[in-house]
């Protein structure tokens, strides 16, 4: 009797511990997993944001429906559609306003005339897959300018405030009328906010050429 009780508590130590071990190691385990999977799709984020933008710095009109379905194919493993999905490419054409610029949309080369001299304004944005995700980093113009193309009119880039380019880096020197492109990369990931255990913020990527 006294060796069998023995060994009955032996085995409810050995239980407790157990226990106790999950508690501390399954957190652990499914934390490095977590992190794990967030740092692999960090890097493909990276890599398609930054492919998108030499693309589109190359001359690549993502307004067309073909080359939107570059995007979309550059993104498999992640759900997005040209309009829809988990993630979203913001691509912007940028350029600083001087003094030729404004004349040559017929404007005086001073602020009173020319609102938007000496600033970096957006002159192009295009936007794909769902938009609703993210709103630009380095601002959002005004969309009543914005074509069908994504080209944004003169008008609207020399005089509208929302065509100022307020998240741009002002390291980058530009001389007047010189352009950058910037590529914008963002892609939600609900497959890993596991209920009460990890909330993820998606996964957000930018690149200037």
């Amino acid at each position: 009797m006294t060796l069998r009780s023995r060994g009955s508590r032996a085995r409810g130590s050995a239980l407790v511990e157990f226990v106790l071990c999950c508690i501390v190691w399954v957190p652990l385990l499914l934390g490095t997993i977590f992190i794990g999977i967030n740092v692999a799709r960090s890097i493909e984020v990276t890599q398609i944001c930054r492919d998108s933008g030499h693309m589109y710095a190359y001359g690549v009109d993502f307004s067309q429906a073909g080359n939107q379905a570059i995007l979309v194919q550059l993104a498999t493993g992640f759900y997005i559609t040209p309009t829809a999905g988990n993630g979203v490419f913001i691509l912007s054409t940028v350029m600083l306003v001087g003094p030729q610029q404004c004349q040559a949309g017929g404007l005086e080369p001073d602020s009173g005339s020319c609102p938007n001299l000496n600033d970096v304004v957006f002159t192009r944005r295009i936007v794909v897959g769902n938009q609703s995700l993210l709103a630009s980093n380095y601002g959002t113009p005004n969309p009543a300018y914005i074509s069908a193309d994504g080209s944004i009119s003169s008008t609207g880039y020399l005089t509208d405030g929302t065509m100022r380019v307020p998240g741009f880096p002002s390291s980058l020197n530009m001389t007047p009328g010189q352009s950058a492109y910037i590529s914008e990369a963002y892609f939600s990931e609900p497959d890993l906010n596991w209920n009460t255990f990890t909330t993820n913020q998606g996964i957000y990527s930018s690149f200037i050429f």
